[in-house]
């Protein structure tokens, strides 16, 4: 029997059999995976094959296979330079930047060029409130070429913030600077049912105990500078951090520059930062091709920070565009850290932790 707290961490010897069943009856994974409350009004999702040919597939509905995820297309977006500042949102139409301060940015298309001199929008996050970013489309704007690039972005905040039904594109090969992200936060951070495609870079750079659930990750390090690029690079800061990452779907296509990591916790935040008791299941992460990415999940510290007592089960994965065979994990790790359930779809095999 599984239970229902074992499914949220993780199945246990799931197979194929999308009717997996619980105390006799067939699981209701839709409760959990994201299916439920995905956007709706959409006529097709992003790869309805993706995976198509596999010899085992997640038993889960799988973002952007078996639902959308990103702005639904039944919301008729506005133009951002119809957006008053109040006391929560600030409009800086010279620079293109919409600054949140706890409040609520829902339903603009952020990549109109209405900004002055014919920029793209661009978000800023601070203070302490809980802010949302919602209902969005945002893109890299090619007229920062240049410069480190961002579409969400915190300004030292200190509250939490939720991303949800966004879609961000990195708009693909631009020339950005050293360092960037989609989504770059240093605060709590929440994203769900988004898609996060074409990044130049990273994908999402976050620091304090993140919530990342029911996203695609769809395609990064395209910039000449962005062979460093991870779709989800967890810093760390100064002392606890415990993120989540569970039910998303990472795809690295065929003939892509090389990238670095799909999902990677590092604490990069010197003594006193600490990983611990993360949740890493339920994800499927696809590299196709050749020599596309080093390895799908990363867990591993740069000493004197620590990862400790991750959970990393139930992980569905494709390292054939890997250029390190295997390719699923990065082989450091501390001890604390268990693997577990960990499939290979090419084969079906269980795939042994690092």
């Amino acid at each position: 029997m599984i239970s229902r707290r074992q499914l949220l961490i993780g199945a246990s010897a799931v197979t194929a059999d999308r009717a997996l069943t619980c105390k006799g009856a067939p699981f209701d994974w839709a409760s959990i995976d994201g299916m439920n409350g995905a956007p709706i009004g959409a006529s097709s999702v992003q790869h309805p094959n993706l995976l198509s040919g596999y010899v085992l597939r997640p038993p889960w509905n799988v973002a952007g296979v078996d639902y959308y995820v990103g702005v639904p297309p039944n919301i008729a977006l506005k133009d951002p330079a119809t957006l008053s500042s109040s006391g929560s949102v600030y409009v800086d139409r010279g620079s293109g930047w919409i600054w949140v301060d706890g409040g609520t940015l829902d339903g603009y298309d952020l990549t109109k060029k209405t900004a002055a001199g014919g920029k793209s929008w661009t978000v800023l996050v601070k203070g302490s409130g809980n802010s949302v970013i919602q209902n969005c489309n945002l893109k890299v704007d090619a007229t920062r070429a240049g410069q480190d690039f961002f579409c969400i972005r915190g300004y030292f905040p200190t509250g939490p913030l939720l991303v949800q039904n966004c879609t961000i594109d990195g708009n693909g090969t631009i020339d950005n600077g050293t360092m960037g992200a989609l989504i770059g936060y240093g605060a709590a951070l929440t994203v769900q049912y988004c898609w996060l495609k074409n990044s130049p870079n990273d994908i999402i750079d976050c620091f304090a105990n993140p919530l990342i659930r029911w996203n695609l990750f769809d395609t990064m390090g395209l910039s000449p500078k962005g062979n460093d690029a991870d779709g989800i690079q967890m810093e760390g800061g100064k002392g606890n951090t415990t993120p989540t990452v569970v039910f998303n779907t990472f795809y690295q296509p065929a003939g892509v520059p090389l990238a670095n990591c799909g999902f990677q916790w590092t604490a990069q935040g010197g003594t006193g930062c600490n990983l611990v008791n993360g949740r890493m299941s339920n994800n499927t992460l696809i590299a196709k091709g050749r020599n596309v990415i080093h390895f799908l999940v990363g867990i591993g510290p740069m000493p004197p920070a620590t990862v400790s007592g991750s959970i990393v089960q139930s992980n569905y994965m494709d390292d054939s565009g890997c250029d390190h065979h295997p390719g699923f994990f990065y082989p450091h790790h501390e001890r604390s850290n268990v693997f577990s359930d960990n499939r290979n779809m090419r084969t079906g095999a269980v795939v042994d932790g690092p």
